[in-house]
């Protein structure tokens, strides 16, 4: 499995969901990905975002914006390779077959 970093994620997630997909729309957001987003003029934040998916239960959140460790059963498959895939120059020959 290829896991993001948490932050890199909820970033990608939040322009991608709130910007792309919802156009900006608050409404949209709320009613779609972030039910605890506060009702208000103007766009959100990150900040925004952060503190309404805070308040969310992890295993409620969308799928989206979920912790990973949820979705990889880390106690069932072998995670032996950490790849940076921002640096694919450090791979190896194996770990780029592998991708």
């Amino acid at each position: 499995a290829v896991v993001r970093h948490p932050w890199d994620r909820l970033n990608s997630g939040f322009r991608s969901k709130y910007e792309e997909w919802c156009n900006l729309d608050n409404e949209c957001f709320t009613k779609h990905f972030v039910p605890t987003m506060p009702k208000k003029e103007g766009k959100y934040t990150f900040h925004e975002f952060v503190k309404a998916l805070s308040k969310i239960p992890p295993l409620q959140m969308d799928v989206h914006f979920r912790p990973q460790t949820l979705i990889c059963e880390l106690t069932t498959f072998p995670y032996d390779e950490f790849v940076d895939l921002k640096n694919t120059t450090q791979m190896d020959l194996g770990q780029e077959e592998w991708l």
